[in-house]
Parts: C-alpha cells; structure tokens; sequence
C-alpha cells in the first residue's frame, strides 16, 4: 500500500489531474495488459476529462466583463503577452517583467526595506512565507482583473530552484473542501516575476452540503464491483472534493467549467498491487469514476553494478566491478558514519557493516533477503559477477547482496546528486527515497509515494532492478513528485523518460528490457561487440507504424528511430495512435501520451542546442539542457493543453513558458533568452510552443564564450585538476562522472570555483574518472562551453601495505590454552604478516618492524624480511624466522595490544605504516546484563506521545498472555485499542540510564506485536541505540506487516558500541493522520546479554634455566670463514640453542651485538678486518643464560639486544 501525508497538501489524481489533499498514486514503467476483474470495470465519467485551449487576450478581450482593465493594465507594458482559458475566463498565462523581490532583473531596483515597507514588518531574507504575502498582495491589487475570491487561496507550494529562480503556487479549497486540479502559479527571475497564470480556475457553483453520506457513498462504490472483501482496505480515507468537469455543451466565456461534489477514496485489495481511487458524486450518489492509480510500466565499499543495462551486450550491457558505494552507511558514528561520493571513508579500526543504507538512498526490501555486508578490516567489497541476476549473490556474502540492491542504491545516488547540481533549493534531494527490489512480479517497476519497486526477471522480461534506465526513470516521477508544483506533470511518463535520457545520454529507455517477449518489432541483433546475437526485442512504439528501431528498451524517443521518422505530435501520434486514458493533456494513455513530449526533451539536448546558431558540442548540449528541463520542469502541471487535435503550449503551467524562465538572465523573458530559439524549435516540431514571444536569443553578452583546457593529474586517491582561464569566467563548474560512457553521461557538479585548479580528494584508488570544467559568468545563468573531457585512475604510485596477519600461541609448559589460536598471558607468540602490492609497479628489498607500547607486551624478534612484490596485487608473507613477542603472566586478560607495522622498501614513497590490535584471552559465555519487564514500573525511561504502560487487566488490546507477564509498554490507546488521535502522532520511548559492560559480542532482543497500515512508508515503528542520548542508530525496524502474536526481535548486534554504555530507544510514527485505526506498538522482556567478561587459560611457566657454556670456546679458520665450537652446559640445565654475539677489541667498553639467535656448535661466520671478541650463550624457548665471567669474575653483562631475556641462575 503506499499513500502520501497529510502534510503534503497537492498530490496526484487517477486522472493525472492535480488533486488537492490525502492523495496517493503509483507510477509504473509501462501500461499493463492483462485485466484482473475489478481493472476490467475501470471507468471514468466521460465529462471528467476536460479539454483545454488557449486563446490570446486580443482575440477574448470583447467578451470580457472586464476588458477596459485589462486594456489599461497591458498597457502599462511595452512587452506582454497574456492568454487566456475561455472556459474559466481567467487568464492562464502573463509573461512580463514585474519586480517583486530583490535582484538584477530588468528594472528591479526592489531592496529589503522596500519590502519591510510594503508588508509592514521587518525582512531579513527572502522567504517562501514572505513570497506568499507579496503574492496576495499582487493578487488583491489585480482582482479587479481577476474576479476570484482571495479567500479561496489554499496552501503555499514553493521552492528557490537556484539562487536566481523561485517557483510557487496556491492550492485552491472553498470552506476547507479542496478543489481537484485548480490552482494558480508564479515564476520569479532575477527578482522579476516573469510568468503566472490560473489552472482550471472557474467560477464554483454548487451546494457544498453533501446529500449522499460517506457511508452511502461507500457501499455504493463497492456494489459497482460486487461488494466490499473484508480484507479489502482504505489507502485514502474518503474525504469530499470538488471537482470540474467539462459541460455538455459549448459554453460562453467564463462559463466553461461545471463542478461536481464528490466523495473520493482509494482502497486495495489483498492479492492485488493495485491501488484503486473511486469517485462518488455527494448529491446523486452515482459512481462517477473507478481507476487504478498504479500505471504500469581510506577505506571504502564497492561492489559490482550493471551500469546501464543487464543485456550482456558488453561493455555497457556487463557488469563493472569494484564500484564505489557512494554516502551509504559504514556502522561508525559521525563523521565516518557514510562514505564520501568516492565510496570511502576514514577508518581506525572496528568492524564495518553496511546494509546499503544511504544519505539518499534506503533499501526497503530485497525480496531475496537482508544485504548485510561486513569487515574487520575497514574494507568491503560487495563482490558479483558478470552474468549474475535476482538472486545470485557471490559466495559468502548476505542474501540481500544482489546486483538490484547494489545498482539500485550505486545509480540512484548518482542521479539525485545530477539533478542537485541544478536544484540546490530542492530539500527533498537531501532525504532519502526506499529502494524495493527483486520483487515477485515481472516486467514492471513502479513509484508510489516516497518509494521505488523493481521486478525481478521473468514474462520475457529482465530484471528492471538491473537497469540503470528503469531506476533513472522511476526516480524522476519521485522527484516531479516533489518539485515546487505538488503533482505529476501531465502526462506523467514525459519527465520520467527524460530523466534516464539526460542521465544516460541514450534515447532508448530501459535498452534490454525486452527479453524474449516478442513485441511484433522485430529483434535487436546490433550488438557492437558481438553483432547477429540476439539480445533482446524492440519496442512496439505503440502503434506498428511507430515500431522502435534497434531499441529493445520500453519506449524510444528519439522520433527518427520510429518506423516511421516524422517528428510526432499530439495530432499525428497521440490522438490517432494512443488509446483513452486519463490524466493527460488529451485524455489519452499516459505512457503513450507521453512520448511526443519526451522527445521535446530530447531534442534540446541532441539536436537543437547542437545545431546553428548555437552549435554546441554533445556533453556542453546535454548539460545546458539538463540545467533547462531541470529548473524549467518545477511549475509545470500540464506540458501543453489539447484538445485534439490542437494544441498549444503558452500557459504559466505548461512546460515551454517554464523552460524559457529557466533559461532567462535579466528576468524579462519577452526580451528573449541565451537558448530561446532551441528551446522553442524543440517545443514547436512536436506542437507544444507558443507563438509569443517571437523566439529571439539574447543576453549573457558578456558571459564566457570560449572553452577552457583541462588536464589531470592522478594521485593517491585524489585528482588534481588545472585549466587555463576564461575570459568572462566569474566561476568554474567542476563535472565529473563515470561508468563506460565515459564523459557522455550524466555528469554531477563537485565544486564550483573561482580559481583556475582544484583536487577531487573523492575519488577511489584504481576506477577511472571523467572531468570537464565549465566556466560561468558573474550571472549564474550566462554558461561557457563545456573543457575538453580529461580522465584520470587515481592510484597511489608504487606501494606495499600491510594487509593481514596470522600468529601460533606457545606455552612451553603445555596446558589447555596451549596452541589454541587464542593468546593467553604468559604465552610466546609468533606472528605471521601478510604484504599486499596496493600500487603500482614491482616493489623490491622489503624489511618490516613490528613494534609494541603495551605495557606487559615484549618484543623477542621485531624485524622481518619480505620477498619481492613484482606486480600489483601480488601478496607475500614474512620470511621466516617470523616476528616473536611475549606476553607477560601479569597481562590482564581481555586487554588489547596495539601493534605498529612499518615497511620500507626502495620503490615509491619509500614505505608505509599500519596499526592492528590483538585482543588477550576470548569472551566468556553470555549472560544477561540488563533485562526490563515492566513488572518494575518505568524508572529510568522516559515515555513520549501515546507510550505507556499497560496491563492485560487495563485492556483487551494484545494477545495474552504477556510475555513479563502483567504488564507492557504500549504505543496505543487501552480505550480503543489504536494510535488514531484524528492527526499525526510519533513518540519515544527512551531509556535515558545509561547501560554498559557492552562487549563485541553483545546482543539486544524484545518481544513485541504491531500493527500499522501495512508497506513501509508509513506507520513505522523502531528500535534505537546511542552512546549519548543524542546520537541514534536504527538496529531493527518492523516488517511492513502485522504481528499479532508476541514475537521476538530476533538478536540485534551491539557490536559497535562496545566498550560503551549505551542508551535504548522505541520509537513509533504514524507519518500522518491517515488510517490510524491500528494496534500500534508493544515492547516487553527488553534484554542484552555479552560476555560477563573476558576469560584466559594460565600458562604456568616453569623456570628454564639455560646456565652457560663451558670455558672451551675455540675459534679456528675455515677458508674464508671462521669456525667456532663450544661445549653445552652440563647438569639439570635446558638448552634448545646458543646465540652467538661479537663484540670489537680492545675492550673498552662492551660492544658485543648478536650474530644469530638460532646457533649450534659448530657455527660458521664470514671472517673480518679487525680485532673481535666473541660470546656463546646458551638459551631455550624463554631465557638466555649468562655470557661469562669477565676477568674480575663478574657477569660479563648482556647485549643491548638480546636473544632472549637473560637468566644467570646456575643448573
């Protein structure tokens, strides 16, 4: 189920007329075909569609009631053009320059004291509240033009696109009663509002007093489809509207509209994915309209994308390994909680996890299972390989790790971080959207609310959570969604197709999407790198005439790649190939409907901009569009108004006036604009311009012209980037992108500078990237050509890194902790390193140290030797003898020993350095360190909203008997058993005691029921844990689902927190004040249990005494070498072997340092120049004996180094 809340006033309508209030729809990627029964009895009253024309003010301006104003308005102005919807007898488009706010538009001389003055209070900035009172006022001083009731003015949409453009509009409602699809909107440019106009605003007639009752109106609804189900349940609770229809005859000016009052909900039903909305009429009581609103069609973490498409046509059909997870979730606290646009983040040490949750992007549900995905080494590389789909994931990993949820959380960043560029005023791009993905449907994905959902394979069809269109696609009705215009634009599909083309820079949308199922096109057999193959089939285009060429995606907009190549049009395609349907211009089927206006966008982008006068390259093209149908799109309810045939582009709602605003400079946009020609040849080949004003390019005079050349250079995960200067140039642009396209694909802006260099310290160690710089005058507005497109693969020269290590434990007098793999006080460890070659290039003479501050920690053996690394990725461990230390009878079990490891080697830099921890003795068994039940009462919690405690005796409410067993905390209400208090509710419940003894291994479980609406965007109830009460991280979260009967959370990792104490938080939100008429939720037998500590076998050492040599050292030469002998101590002595040392003569002081650790007689050593001494000394696992009695019969005492701790006790 999905719907949107109360707090969203403007949504969209069955229809795809703008609907006002508690309204909910989803969008699909294509039109379904096979009908269920309820869909067979889909209708809609015929005069709910209504056509629309726009007629200048000259050729109206006789029938008006109010012609002499408007002669004396006009008049005013040197350029105005102004038309008018005959049937509301209001005008639906002004375009001329009028001050308004602060800026450089023509003629503004506006400040903030003038505004202070004109409002009568003091303002600081320019807010959508204080555009709201400009704006009534300049309805008010209007009205006697006009004629609307000002108390009819709803609610305020608005948003600052950029910092030069605003974009805003009023609902309407009559006595709280809203009026489906009428409102008025503003654009405002350069301080200038340059374009406003009325939307379906007609005069309202009709009794406001319903005569058919709510519940009448139900059951008259449900008996049109044979009755109500018990399962069967309200998405949308049934509210009254007003809604226009068409009249059933030709009407005179201002006189064009009815009204109807009607009752409207939507419900579903189970089994079903349909989401369907009835109209009612409130005094007839006829069904007036049943449809479904479902239309259907450094460290870092990587992972394996398709990033285009999962055809298998390569390369851009294959899968890329190693891509960055960009701003997804890592486990850490802030500042390390999400990794940058790179996929990296900055880690010390810890376990990192994942579940793909990000600053944009969240997945709900991967109907193959949960994606969590983990490291102790910083490091997470999600994995996959080509030609793994649905549920294949690589081996090891979590069941949710499928190409779906990787792609869909790796290409939708991208896409939200594309369009930011454009709309830094945009609040919604900086929230998330829910991901669902491989879900147990086929060739279809949808946009409901705030959520997206993609299929998985099947039906002929691939999986569309796969392909980098079919996300681009859905992710743009969520954004249309939510930009300054409170709807779909209509027709809905437009939009959508145009976000995957300026993202992909392709004009076949979905490409692969049509497997085997054979859509009477023909197949697609072009594929460059193994042509005659079939991989797919294409598209129908609709219509046999229209077949798609060489496209086996859903739709194809670019009209030459047609069967037939004309340019199409609403005359020549929509109302002669589409079939009816609803929420369009024409009343025809949406996803049809749409493709004349898509390929407006299309063609600003690969044609117009780069044909004369201005011809631009593909990428300057593309991104001068991308910034056009961006910032043009916001206001935009309908892209043209038809009534077929003809049809016309002119209103403030449609889209050619909104592109034009967006591409103005001086906020007059009857002066022209730098791109109006493009922009109005793109609209009028496909009939959606408007004659006035006469298309002119103008402005930016003094902007930048010229190109700037970039080059690159790659460092350690970073790109330095410098250009020469602009003349013109205020600022540069920074783009970069990636993927197989190169630099011919959507590309997001990174910085924007005033210099002529920057660093990108976001990209990854060894992916390619692709930069331009683009220069910008001092009106944002005014854009230089794009640089030449530089690439780079950060890498960090060459470079050998410690990767991992193994160690042996030791207790030399046995026991049971002996050997175990688990260190243990008072054992000798040896520890085995692992280099990796991380660089570039061969590294050679490699040398280790490994190193120790740990009070209790020695190190016997802290030098190693590596072999050679002569290609990166190549990895070795350390030669023996490895690295050896001890661990002191004293250690405190459960401690840490922090080790540094340094490497140096000729090559690169010259070395690297890493830390590690190894933690003494393992964690005990579990048991429970804090347990809440309740019985108790609530001493240490705190309790917000509707939580509270409850017994069985206080309610009948949940399933008995309690799991404590009397009492429960409760997000409900005991007197009827639901959240509903008739408006939004949320609240916490918060355990404010801090909690502690939290070990790795520590886990959190509750028992809990719940019931909301069901689906996952609303209703939503949670579990939360913080260090300090003000930092929370969500550990667990319900299903979407009811669950009646007590149930366990199952155990939820507290890993991240240990060491810490922690707090607990329950939390439940209803979202909005819909549908409330649930359980809600309970919590009961709250428990952690960890290790009551750490545990440590004792490795008794019993003292090994090695003693000395006897006084019977000989040296003799041997060729080169000299050859040494000794006799081994004698009596209860224990020696394992001899370290030999050399000192200089004469003996002025005791130089003597070790030859060899791991000695026996007899030993061999290269002969020297010089005088030197040597010392024999006997040793064993722990000790070393003496080094002799110097001549005075004192200890001749040990090296500076030694072998081993000395032990000068006789044996």
């Amino acid at each position: 189920m999905s719907k949107l809340g109360k707090g969203l006033i403007m949504l969209l309508s069955v229809s795809f007329l703008l609907v006002i209030l508690f309204h909910v729809d989803t969008f699909a990627f294509k039109a379904r075909e096979d009908l269920n029964a309820v869909e067979a009895l889909e209708f809609q009253a015929d005069n709910i569609y209504i056509s629309s024309t726009q007629v200048p003010l000259v050729e109206i301006a006789a029938q008006l009631a109010t012609a002499s104003a408007w002669n004396a308005f006009t008049a005013q102005y040197d350029s105005i053009y102004v038309y008018f919807d005959p049937r509301s007898g209001r005008p639906d488009s002004l375009m001329y320059p009028s001050p308004l706010i602060p800026g450089d538009g023509e003629g503004n001389r506006v400040s903030l004291n003038t505004l202070a003055n004109q409002l009568g209070y003091k303002v600081d900035t320019v807010t959508l509240d204080v555009i709201k009172d400009l704006l009534i006022q300049h309805l008010r001083k209007h009205n006697n033009l006009l004629n609307i009731n000002l108390n009819e003015l709803g609610n305020i949409r608005g948003m600052q696109v950029s910092p030069n453009l605003w974009n805003a509009n009023f609902t309407r409602q009559i006595n709280g009663i809203p009026v489906r699809d009428s409102n008025v909107s503003f654009t405002i440019n350069h301080g200038n509002l340059v374009l406003w106009g009325f939307y379906r605003w007609g005069d309202i007639n009709v009794n406001l007093v319903p005569s058919v009752s709510k519940d009448s109106a139900i059951a008259a609804a449900f008996n049109y489809i044979s009755g109500k189900l018990p399962t069967d349940r309200f998405t949308t609770r049934p509210h009254l509207e007003i809604l226009p229809l068409s009249p059933n005859s030709d009407r005179a000016v201002g006189k064009g509209y009815d009204h109807a009052l009607v009752w409207v909900f939507q419900f579903q039903r189970e089994g079903f994915n349909n989401n369907w909305e009835v109209m009612v009429d409130a005094h007839s009581g006829n069904v007036l309209s049943l449809q479904d609103t479902v239309q259907y069609v450094t460290k870092k973490i990587v992972g394996a994308i398709y990033p285009i498409t999962n055809d298998e046509c390569c390369p851009d059909g294959c899968a890329v390994s190693g891509a960055p997870a960009p701003y997804t979730n890592t486990g850490f606290a802030a500042p390390n909680d999400y990794t940058n646009w790179g996929g990296m983040y900055d880690y010390t040490s810890g376990t990192v996890v994942t579940s793909l949750d990000g600053r944009y992007i969240n997945m709900g549900t991967d109907s193959c299972g949960t994606i969590s995905e983990s490291s102790a080494t910083g490091d997470i590389d999600m994995g996959g390989t080509n030609g793994q789909h649905d549920c294949t994931i690589p081996a090891g990993h979590s069941a949710g790790d499928t190409f779906s949820s990787r792609s869909c959380a790796i290409e939708i960043t991208g896409m939200n971080r594309q369009v930011k560029s454009w709309l830094p005023g945009m609040a919604w791009l900086d929230s998330f959207i829910i991901c669902n993905v491989n879900q147990n449907l086929t060739c279809n994905a949808t946009f409901s609310g705030n959520t997206i959902n993609f299929y998985r394979s099947g039906g002929g069809c691939r999986n569309t959570g796969e392909n980098a269109a079919v996300f681009d696609h859905e992710w743009g009705h969520a954004v249309d969604t939510h930009d300054a215009q409170p709807s779909i634009s209509q027709p809905g599909e437009a939009i959508a197709d145009i976000a995957s083309s300026v993202r992909l820079h392709q004009s076949c949308i979905g490409r692969g999407f049509f497997w085997t199922l054979d859509r009477g096109c023909g197949t697609w057999t072009g594929c460059p790198t193994d042509p005659g193959t079939v991989y797919g089939y294409n598209c129908s285009g609709y219509n046999a005439a229209e077949c798609c060429l060489g496209c086996t995606g859903i739709r194809q907009i670019d009209y030459v790649q047609h069967a037939d190549p004309d340019a199409d049009t609403p005359a020549n395609y929509t109302c002669t190939i589409c079939g009816a349907g609803s929420g369009t211009p024409c009343g025809k089927e949406t996803h049809c409907e749409g493709i004349p206006p898509a390929e407006v966008g299309w063609d600003l982008a690969a044609r117009d901009l780069q044909a004369a006068p201005f011809n631009l390259d593909k990428q300057t093209a593309f991104t001068v569009a991308d910034k056009i149908i961006w910032q043009g799109h916001n206001n935009v309810i309908q892209w043209y108004t038809c009534t077929c045939p003809t049809t016309s582009g002119c209103a403030a709602t449609n889209a050619y006036p909104g592109w034009l605003a967006a591409d103005d400079d001086d906020g007059n946009v009857n002066n022209g604009t730098p791109h109006m020609t493009a922009i109005y040849a793109a609209h009028n080949r496909h009939a959606m311009a408007c004659a006035t004003p006469t298309p002119q390019n103008s402005g930016c005079s003094s902007g930048p012209s010229t190109a700037a050349t970039l080059s690159a250079t790659p460092g350690n995960n970073n790109v330095a980037l410098s250009w020469t200067a602009v003349t013109g140039a205020a600022n540069y642009y920074v783009w970069r992108t990636d993927g197989p396209y190169g630099c011919d694909f959507g590309r997001a802006k990174i910085a924007t500078v005033a210099t002529t260099s920057y660093t990108d310290n976001m990209a990854l160690n060894g992916k390619t990237y692709y930069y331009n710089v683009q220069a910008v005058g001092s009106n944002e507005d005014c854009l230089g050509p794009l640089s030449n497109c530089v690439s780079a693969m950060p890498a960090p020269g060459p470079q050998a890194s410690y990767q991992s290590n193994t160690f042996t434990d030791d207790c030399p007098a046995g026991g049971p902790g002996d050997g175990n793999g688990i260190i243990d006080p008072g054992e000798t460890v040896v520890a085995d390193i692992t280099i990796i070659n991380d660089g570039t290039g061969g590294i050679t003479n490699i040398n280790g140290t490994l190193s120790t501050v740990t009070p209790g920690v020695t190190m016997v053996d802290g030098s190693a030797t590596f072999p050679n690394l002569p290609a990166p990725g190549n990895t070795a461990s350390s030669n023996p003898p490895d690295y050896t230390y001890t661990v002191a009878n004293s250690f405190t079990c459960g401690n840490d020993i922090s080790f540094t490891h340094n490497l140096t080697y000729t090559e690169g830099a010259g070395g690297t350095s890493a830390n590690f921890t190894r933690k003494v003795g393992q964690l005990g068994p579990p048991t429970v360190i804090f347990n809440q039940t309740w019985e108790s009462g609530s001493t240490g919690w705190t309790m917000t909203g509707l939580w509270h405690l409850t017994t069985e005796a206080a309610q009948a409410c949940m399933a008995e008997p309690y799991p404590s067993p009397v009492t429960v905390a409760y997000y409900g209400q005991d007197s009827t058993c639901t959240f509903n208090t008739g408006a939004t509710t949320s609240g916490n419940l918060d355990r404010t005691t801090g909690i502690s003894g939290i070990t790795p291994d520590a886990l959190l479980s509750f028992m809990y029921v719940y019931q909301g609406e069901g689906g996952t965007s609303y209703d939503r109830s949670s579990a939360h844990v913080s260090p300090d009460g003000t930092t929370w991280t969500q550990v667990w979260t319900d299903a979407g689902s009811a669950v009646l009967t007590w149930t366990s959370s199952g155990n939820l990792s507290l890993a991240s927190w240990a060491g810490q104490s922690i707090r607990l938080r329950f939390s439940f939100n209803s979202v909005d004040g819909l549908y409330n008429d649930y359980l809600g939720f309970a919590v009961d037998n709250i428990q952690i249990q960890a290790a009551s500590g750490y545990v440590c076998n004792t490795c008794t050492v019993t003292t090994q005494i090695p003693g000395s040599v006897l006084n019977n050292l000989t040296v003799a030469k041997s060729g080169a070498n000299l050859s040494l002998a000794w006799t081994p101590p004698g009596g209860t002595c224990t020696v394992t072997g001899y370290g030999v040392y050399r000192g200089t003569l004469p003996i002025a002081a005791y130089t003597h340092s070790s030859l060899s650790c791991t000695a026996s007689t007899p030993y061999s050593t290269p002969q020297d120049t010089g005088s030197y001494y040597f010392l024999v000394v006997p040793q064993n696992s722990t000790n070393e004996g003496s080094y002799g009695l110097d001549s005075s019969g004192a200890q001749i005492p040990a090296a500076a180094t030694p072998c081993h701790p000395q032990n000068t006790s006789p044996c």
